[in-house]
């Protein structure tokens, strides 16, 4: 049987360009607000569209970005660290920041470990100069606020451990923050089904569809869900169901001749299976289907 599908990827079409400026400068922004302030975090963060500079975030975010952008220009040769760090973390951060915007998520805190690199350098840099050149009582307070801020990030790395313990605890977490998310409840349902957890896999797959009618992935593993479960209707209708809202879905097509076989269907079956392997011609698992079926014919 295929593997469960979440549908977290969408088309660079989909997304206005105007949406993609607003993403990058919001994008930009909160990766160093967060390293400075991690709070309410999530491992997965929704793609929200329908930004505009009206909403103070947004407004908040791109004024930040041109202001640092500004002074790195203006002050490249007085303070060329300013500019080398600022520069490099943005073009490490552009290939994730939202301006070729192919997935559903809003920002990509997970990749952004490398990117940071120049900033945390930079602040160092800032620290030490500082240290340096500060009284003994700017020195204190300078020490007792880095103390501060590595205390805040132990606890913070500490309450966050459990969330990335396992598919269904990172899931569970996107859920609660995200409860409208239909792709997190449908990646939650693959993480139950992958435990034996049928039927609390269902109910998220069937979330999902209340909130995303049209989401051929969760009939897709829906109808998974049913098939493991041997109830062949149920799984038939929900392959047929993705199919009639993505036509050129592999996955769906093999599955639904697997279901349709175990029916006793074999031409239907069969044509299920050609299907598969007119979308996709390396697909190994539907030609060896498609040999099985054609030689108990």
């Amino acid at each position: 049987m295929a593997s469960g599908v979440g549908g977290m990827m969408a088309p660079v079409g989909a997304v206005p360009w105007s949406q993609h400026v607003l993403l990058m400068f919001r994008s930009l922004a909160f990766y160093p607000f967060t390293l400075v302030w991690p709070a309410h975090l999530s491992p997965w963060y929704r793609l929200r569209l329908g930004l505009s500079l009206d909403q103070w975030p947004v407004l908040v975010s791109a004024l930040c970005v041109g202001i640092v952008t500004a002074l790195a220009v203006w002050y490249w040769r007085r303070l060329p660290a300013l500019a080398a760090g600022w520069g490099a973390y943005v073009v490490l951060v552009l290939p994730v920041s939202g301006l070729m915007q192919t997935t559903a998520w809003g920002v990509a805190n997970r990749y952004t470990y490398v990117a940071m690199l120049p900033l945390l350098l930079l602040a160092g840099g800032m620290a030490i100069w500082a240290w340096r050149r500060g009284t003994t009582v700017n020195r204190l307070a300078l020490g007792c606020l880095l103390a501060c801020e590595l205390c805040f990030f132990g606890l913070r790395t500490r309450s966050l451990t459990p969330v990335w313990r396992n598919n269904e605890t990172l899931w569970r977490a996107v859920v609660v923050r995200f409860p409208d998310f239909a792709e997190a409840h449908c990646n939650l349902g693959n993480a139950l089904q992958q435990t034996g957890r049928i039927g609390e896999a269902i109910a998220q797959f069937e979330q999902a569809l209340r909130i995303k009618p049209d989401f051929a992935g969760a009939h897709y593993n829906l109808g998974n869900a049913f098939l493991q479960e041997g109830k062949l209707g149920d799984a038939i209708g929900h392959y047929e169901q993705a199919l009639r809202i993505k036509p050129d879905f592999a996955d769906a097509h093999y599955n639904l001749g697997v279901a349709l076989a175990q029916a006793g269907r074999m031409p239907e079956a069969i044509e299920q299976l050609k299907q598969a392997l007119r979308i996709k011609p390396d697909f190994a698992r539907a030609q060896n289907a498609l040999s099985r079926l054609q030689a108990r014919q």
